[in-house]
């Protein structure tokens, strides 16, 4: 596998311009990056999503020794079902005043 040739892209949407980059940005949902030295792919939410599915694709590339020498794959498609519910936590000591 050649890490370097990650490319990810947003899953129905041919339009969004940072598609077929290692850095993809989901408007409201949040920013796709892929690691090039270790394939890892990672989700980052934008702050103001905290439940929903949002949903890529990405595609990475063979060496083989055949024609042509870099053999690209097929989309492959990631989906997070992400659910991260706001929590206010509050501590009763810094509430109450000392008197």
């Amino acid at each position: 596998l050649l890490y370097s040739s990650i490319r990810l892209f947003e899953y129905n949407n041919a339009s969004n311009p940072t598609n077929n980059t290692i850095l993809l940005d989901i408007p409201g949902k949040g920013t796709f990056s892929a690691n090039t030295a270790t394939g890892l792919i990672t989700f980052t939410p934008a702050p103001s999503f905290v439940s929903g599915v949002v949903e890529a694709e990405y595609r990475i590339s063979n060496k083989w020794t055949g024609m042509p020498p870099i053999h690209p794959s097929g989309r492959k498609k990631i989906t997070i079902d992400f659910n991260c519910p706001k929590k206010i936590i509050t501590n009763p000591h810094i509430l109450q005043r000392k008197k």
